[in-house]
């Protein structure tokens, strides 16, 4: 969803974040003293992570080889690095010496680098070991030592000069209600993962006190196991925002339907495979995740370009978007009747059509397009072809509920979405103009909520999962026009999963979510177990989107007594060759007035930590070698 709440008091305030993934085992592993300071290793998701104030590369890479590691930057373990998918980026051709201790200062007057997606990371690494003007250093007192440090707002410039990125996206106010998240095995016992897939948000401190006193409760977890789910309706994007998107949908989905209104839209088959090829590119390491492709219908598709897709095996539906009707459709189809020789070949050849179900006459209230597309356009045309297979898109009303079930199983179908049945139309305007809360086909009454709610529960094969995740940057969302579209892949399973339980019917879920989508479209069925665990968690305000440096608050954890909170944090940096991240930890004390909320002020610390194991303030202690 492509919104932003000020709610969240437990995420990533200061920087934004990717998402939540508690997997905290403890601190163990080695300890060692560098210049008074105890440095300590925790094991963090198999990684060793260094728990020290401001701990530089120095310092790091005694913990590293007291492990037997090596050195931590650019060969511990911690250092996960993939090549990136092919942009046509440009070296800048400048030299990769690591700046000495004594190289200039940052100067803020500088010229701003271009995206860090057109410059070796090793330009961008080498620029982050630059030597911080004193001024913007910060002095504090551990152990009786004065140490120097960099506050967590100048490293947050500093990467953002050196590693600017290409924006944010957010979630929608309303979506954040769900108990249920994935469970993932780890090494440790009773460790529970969330993949980046937020459930239990806070709105307010009062709230996030409540948090947590629940998270610290031993309580038996209420845990539900699932075939693993496909997603019937994704939005991907293209190019660098691939790869922001893409990870949180493939840690539920084994499989997608892709949407194909980019710009220009994937009209045939030769571009479909050159998407799906980025696609598969841009997914995260040993990824199993399979796009299924779809074609965008337009008035001039052809017959042979149907025959064609359907050959290919990899286009496994055509798209009908009203032209005008939402985010890039201005290509769409204009009159339905032109597109009839296209359509016949479908009928011939088995492609089910995937209909966008609005009409754009501006005289039609926006509430009564679904209705009204369904009286005027789609009851028609499946009269003069009553074996085009026909999937509604997000439906949205009692009136495409009921259109729906009076065909047979099989030949007209409907995905529907996690916002439509969590929000009604009110959500747009409580409090004010809500733009977080606004997508196509909009939010409607709430008798018609209830009438999804009730189809979906109720066993019908004519229904499946389509989240219709569309990610948008933030300004584009916070505008005097705002875009249509909520993203939902980073909860999208566990939204489905709280709608459920609200209507008692969470052992539903299964059918829905698993298996009546590959049913209608032919295909089989996965194999694959998930598992949900039902627990709070909190969901970050804010995702990184596009290329750039990223930031991913990992973990955030109460301690059993309530006395201390830890975030880890990982910062991760894009450049034209690939991607690198570091992570660390940061522990405060809640009953610490001074700095405000302890949650902000560990992640203040987690932060600067996994900046300094890129090398930034490395000069400080190359300045103490020398003392």
């Amino acid at each position: 969803m492509a919104a932003s709440v000020s709610g969240a008091k437990l995420a990533c305030r200061f920087h934004g974040g990717h998402h939540l993934n508690p997997q905290f085992h403890g601190p163990v592993g080695c300890e060692a003293r560098y210049r008074g300071m105890t440095v300590r290793t925790a094991m963090i998701g198999g990684l060793s992570v260094c728990h020290v104030a401001s701990v530089g590369t120095q310092a790091a890479r005694i913990c590293a080889e007291a492990q037997g590691q090596g050195q931590i930057l650019g060969s511990d373990s911690s250092n996960q690095q993939r090549p990136a998918p092919q942009s046509g980026a440009a070296s800048t051709g400048r030299q990769t010496q690591r700046m000495p201790s004594g190289s200039p200062s940052i100067s803020p007057s500088a010229t701003l680098p271009p995206s860090s997606t057109f410059r070796p990371l090793a330009d961008i690494i080498c620029d982050l070991n630059r030597k911080v003007p004193e001024n913007l250093l910060k002095i504090k007192i551990d152990h009786g030592f004065q140490l120097k440090y960099i506050p967590w707002f100048h490293a947050n410039r500093m990467l953002n000069f050196y590693a600017p990125g290409r924006g944010r996206m957010g979630r929608a106010s309303g979506m954040r209600q769900a108990g249920y998240r994935r469970a993932r095995r780890c090494s440790s016992t009773a460790c529970f993962a969330s993949s980046g897939h937020p459930v239990a948000a806070t709105t307010s401190l009062k709230q996030d006190e409540e948090l947590r006193s629940s998270s610290s409760e031993t309580e038996q977890r209420q845990t539900l196991s699932i075939t693993q789910p496909d997603d019937w309706h994704l939005h991907l994007r293209d190019g660098s925002f691939i790869a922001s998107v893409a990870k949180h949908s493939t840690e539920q989905f084994a499989r997608a339907i892709i949407m194909p209104n980019l710009r220009p839209p994937v009209t045939t088959t030769d571009m479909a495979t050159q998407y799906r090829d980025r696609i598969l590119a841009a997914l995260p390491v040993g990824s199993n995740f399979e796009p299924l492709m779809t074609l965008y219908l337009t008035d001039n598709t052809t017959p042979e370009e149907i025959q064609k897709a359907k050959q290919s095996a990899v286009v496994h539906a055509i798209k009908l978007y009203p032209a005008g009707a939402t985010t890039n459709s201005d290509q769409g189809v204009s009159n339905v009747n032109r597109c009839m020789p296209a359509l016949e070949r479908m009928v011939e050849v088995g492609l089910p059509l995937l209909v966008h179900g609005e009409v754009t006459d501006a005289s039609v209230d926006v509430f009564d397009r679904e209705r009204v597309f369904i009286e005027r356009v789609l009851d028609p045309l499946l009269k003069k072809l009553p074996k085009l297979r026909v999937v509604m898109e997000h439906v949205t009303t009692s009136d495409a509920v009921d259109f729906v079930e009076s065909f047979p199983e099989g030949m007209v179908a409907a995905t529907v979405t996690p916002q439509h049945l969590l929000l009604n139309r009110n959500a747009i305007f409580t409090g004010g103009l809500r733009p977080h809360n606004y997508c196509l086909p909009v939010l409607k009454r709430e008798s018609h909520r209830r009438r999804l709610i009730e189809v979906v529960t109720s066993g019908s094969r004519q229904f499946f999962l389509g989240t219709d995740s569309a990610p948008h940057e933030r300004q584009t969302k916070e505008s005097s026009c705002g875009c249509a579209g909520i993203y939902s892949a980073h909860a999208a399973l566990s939204l489905y999963a709280h709608a459920f339980e609200q209507a008692g019917a969470l052992h539903m879920l299964e059918a829905f979510a698993s298996f009546n989508g590959p049913d209608f479209y032919g295909l089989p069925r996965n194999t694959k177990q998930i598992t949900l665990v039902k627990e709070p968690w909190v969901v970050p305000e804010t995702y990184a989107f596009g290329d750039g440096w990223h930031g991913d608050v990992r973990n955030i954890t109460f301690s059993p007594d309530n006395k201390t909170v830890t975030v880890v944090y990982r910062v991760t940096i894009r450049g034209a060759d690939g991607e690198v991240w570091r992570e660390s930890s940061g522990t405060a004390s809640t009953s610490d007035d001074g700095f405000g909320d302890p949650v902000q002020k560990a992640e203040g610390m987690a932060f600067r930590r996994a900046c300094a194991r890129f090398g930034l303030g490395l000069h400080l202690y190359h300045d103490e070698d020398k003392t």
